[in-house]
């Protein structure tokens, strides 16, 4: 199964992962991409993680099963999820 995640949303509505974006953007992100990681682990399923915007001073590209991906603007990660979801990938890629 491939599972879709809205990074910025999941991190926002987390109270540890919240609390870690507190620190900064990148701490935040860090903090999912070690939940993610540890699922995907455990699962053996792939996940695509999609944040809004530039990836600047994180990670990008793909991590074993789990592919990290920021939206380009004027794009936002709910238009990359949809287009995902969808079965397309978004014409950038």
């Amino acid at each position: 199964m491939q599972w879709l995640v809205d990074g910025y949303n999941v991190i926002r509505r987390e109270p540890d992962l919240a609390g870690a974006e507190e620190r900064g953007l990148q701490a935040g992100r860090a903090a999912l991409l070690r939940l993610v990681g540890d699922a995907a682990r455990r699962s053996g399923e792939r996940f695509t993680v999609v944040f809004d915007g530039a990836p600047v001073g994180a990670p990008a590209g793909s991590a074993g099963q789990v592919e990290i991906v920021f939206s380009r603007p004027p794009q936002k990660a709910d238009d990359v999820l949809r287009t995902l979801a969808q079965g397309a990938r978004p014409r950038w890629w």
